[in-house]
């Protein structure tokens, strides 16, 4: 069996974050409590809090820090982040996505107390 080079890379980081990930989440940690959104196709799951990265066990999970409350990633497919502003019905928000391979939005992080100003300098 042959194994190209992208699997290889997706089988190396699908239990940690790539360094511009861990870097863009440390980023995110510094601007303060986020609501963190998870969706899909009919459901959505908000959490509210700081973000940061700690481990469980021998994977790297999204934790928050004002419970217990944590969200498991696939890694290995999380490339990116993008910043833009979003009205989830009380005005613009700004928010930071991670994207994956796709271009599909993984995660979202709104900060309804902060400018996108604000929140596009403490991505820089």
């Amino acid at each position: 069996m042959v194994v190209s080079d992208d699997e290889i890379l997706y089988l190396m980081n699908v239990n940690s974050p790539s360094e511009k990930i861990k870097n863009i989440i440390e980023k995110i940690s510094k601007l303060g409590q986020a609501i963190v959104a998870i969706r899909g196709n009919s459901f959505s799951g908000n959490l509210i809090g700081t973000v940061g990265l700690a481990e469980d066990g021998r994977k790297i999970i999204l934790k928050m820090s004002e419970c217990k409350c944590h969200v498991h990633l696939d890694w290995g497919r999380i490339t990116d982040a993008i910043i833009e502003e979003e009205d989830v019905g009380y005005g613009p928000e700004p928010v930071i996505r991670l994207i994956d391979k796709q271009k599909n939005h993984v995660v979202h992080f709104f900060y309804p107390k902060l400018s996108i100003e604000k929140v596009k300098k403490g991505l820089e």
